[in-house]
């Protein structure tokens, strides 16, 4: 693969509507350029946009993102409609209710944080905004500097889908991912802390990320038992959060204090290392292995690359805490799995592939959730592929391709 020291490299957004990804085939490597036409999928977007829930019963409405993954990792027209209907399914109707007529004002629009219900008057009121003033401008006042920054709701999905509006300049998207968090708000502010004391205990009781996880929490009894709230993830934190909230905050005083690009790294890693995280055999944890933890670690690491300028070191360390917190939760609710066997280690026995064997199989899947996966992988490669711990990208890689091809393999919501 070519070199990915910049941000250019590794998010690519649109560059001139191509996408060029290398295939590395042994020691060569070609380049192909694909073309999607991006007036086409603003309009499928703008068609969808007031119509279809951001996520029902923790179902998320991730089309544009797929398609979007499918045309980056080099899929044809075919199999760009395959994963249009793979998707198109799932989606839930919004229904029609007096709450949409409402209008929410600078005044007024902190008052319904977290009420779903709001989900449309949200949507228009952060139109307006980005109509007026530009995204930059409304990321800034109703991201950063808002209660918005602080929220952990519906795993950080709503900032995953921020990103992706920012990332490929399409305002709608960007609209969608603000009103996606405002109306999955969940306020964890008091558990993010503060820097400088944070700072303070590390010096003395410096604990890497994934022993917290999987040497500390994972022995913890006083995190046994049921936490299902009304039986969807975004519940389920919520009690999590409300009941154990001194738990947490003990656990998140453990947090190392590193520079913002080294600790950004350490949680790209992490996700990585969860996803084949499991507790059934033949079957992959749909939190942790589904991809949503490293690419909400991904859309951080694109933020504190475009907006690092703009705002304070603090700011970022506190969507970094606000990372690991979720890490740490969703860890918990699925039941805090023993840590899987080591990247080399072939859990589905098929034979290691390159880059190009593992897309071109995940791309024939349609499988949306792997499809995902395997662009946030290529996206951690190129921008971390100096690491020395580059390889576990691949290796994960031929670890959800052997998954989706061996039989009797599937997605589970469940813990047990």
């Amino acid at each position: 693969m070519s070199s990915a020291g910049s941000i250019s490299t590794a998010f690519g957004g649109w560059p001139n509507i191509d996408f060029i990804y290398d295939k590395q085939h042994d020691n060569t490597t070609t380049t192909t350029v694909g073309v999607i036409p991006q007036s086409l999928l603003h309009k499928l977007i703008q068609d969808h946009h007031t119509v279809y829930h951001m996520e029902y019963r923790d179902q998320p409405n991730h089309l544009a993102r797929v398609l979007v993954a499918l045309h980056e990792l080099g899929a044809k027209q075919d199999q760009l409609i395959n994963g249009y209907y793979k998707v198109y399914p799932d989606l839930v109707p919004l229904l029609q209710t007096s709450i949409e007529q409402r209008v929410l004002t600078n005044d007024s629009w902190l008052e319904y944080l977290g009420d779903s219900t709001y989900y449309r008057p949200y949507l228009s009121f952060f139109q307006q905004k980005i109509e007026e003033y530009g995204v930059d401008q409304v990321i800034q006042s109703y991201f950063f500097d808002s209660p918005l920054s602080s929220s952990i709701g519906s795993q950080l999905q709503p900032i995953v889908h921020m990103t992706f509006g920012i990332e490929y300049d399409m305002p709608d998207i960007v609209t969608q991912g603000l009103a996606y968090l405002a109306t999955t708000f969940v306020d964890v502010e008091s558990l993010l802390g503060d820097n400088d004391s944070r700072h303070k205990n590390s010096a003395t009781n410096k604990v890497e990320h994934e022993n917290i996880l999987f040497d500390m929490v994972a022995a913890d009894p006083r995190f046994a038992g049921r936490m299902d709230g009304t039986n969807t993830f975004h519940s389920a934190l919520k009690v999590l959060i409300k009941s154990q909230h001194s738990l947490l905050e003990t656990y998140m005083e453990m947090l190392p204090s590193f520079p913002s690009q080294h600790a950004l790294q350490k949680l790209v890693t992490l996700a990585t290392k969860l996803i084949p995280c499991t507790k059934q055999s033949h079957r992959l944890d749909w939190f942790l292995g589904g991809g949503q933890l490293l690419a909400s670690a991904l859309a951080i690491q694109y933020l504190f690359e475009r907006y690092n300028k703009m705002n304070s070191n603090n700011d970022f360390q506190k969507l970094i805490r606000l990372q690991f917190l979720t890490t740490l939760c969703t860890y918990i609710i699925q039941g805090r799995p023993s840590r899987s066997p080591t990247f080399h280690e072939n859990l589905f026995q098929q034979q290691q592939g390159c880059w190009d064997t593992c897309v071109s199989a995940i791309i024939e899947s349609g499988d949306s959730k792997s499809i995902l996966i395997m662009q946030s992988l290529v996206k951690a490669h190129r921008f971390y592929e100096e690491n020395e711990n580059e390889k576990g990208y691949l290796n994960i890689a031929n670890f959800i391709t052997g998954f989706i091809q061996a039989e009797g393999g599937a997605w589970c919501k469940n813990k047990q």
